[in-house]
């Protein structure tokens, strides 16, 4: 039996071969897909998806050295990728950023509410408003260094500094148990 000059046997048998060959490419290119993604500071969704998962070792870190700060990600998370997806923007995005603009507070857990457990304040036992607004301040710097050393991508590093702002630490200085007003120096992310 025979189809315009070839056996079915033939051509039977040679779209085997090219369908292994194509499966063959495609393992390779799975394969060597996060070695690219790195190089060239990609970020694809299957990227994003692995780095949102919450068991990723920064995120359990954080979870675990920071509860409270990882129930705050996990909120705003959830509010951002709402937010992203009613602008139609790259809601895998914003999620995984979410999930690591925090990370910082780790430096020094207690200096932040969220996970301040007993009832004295870290803040009134150093009674420095300047001191309190640079650890404040810091958890952004030293959340940068940790997104360098656990390699994120560069658009979700950016997710760090960028939800802070640029207005006056003033809290310290203006806060209600403060018995005099203290002169304003400006301490800016």
């Amino acid at each position: 039996m025979s189809i315009t000059g070839g056996s079915v046997y033939s051509i039977l048998g040679l779209s085997i071969l090219q369908g292994l060959i194509g499966l063959g490419w495609t393992i390779i290119a799975l394969g060597i897909s996060p070695y690219l993604e790195h190089l060239f500071d990609l970020v694809t969704p299957i990227r994003l998806a692995e780095l949102a998962n919450p068991n990723r070792p920064l995120l359990k870190r954080l979870s675990q050295e920071a509860p409270g700060t990882f129930q705050h990600t996990m909120f705003v998370a959830t509010l951002a990728e709402a937010g992203a997806s009613a602008l139609s923007c790259n809601v895998e995005l914003v999620r995984t950023g979410t999930l690591y603009h925090d990370i910082g507070k780790m430096h020094d857990p207690q200096f932040f509410i969220e996970n301040q457990r007993d009832p004295i304040n870290k803040h009134d036992q150093l009674n420095d408003p300047w001191q309190s607004a640079e650890i404040i301040k810091k958890h952004v710097s030293e959340g940068l260094v940790m997104a360098r050393k656990s390699r994120l991508p560069a658009a979700v590093q950016a997710f760090i500094p960028e939800h802070q702002g640029t207005m006056v630490i003033a809290f310290f200085i203006i806060k209600p148990n403060n018995k005099q007003p203290r002169i304003l120096k400006k301490v800016q992310f």
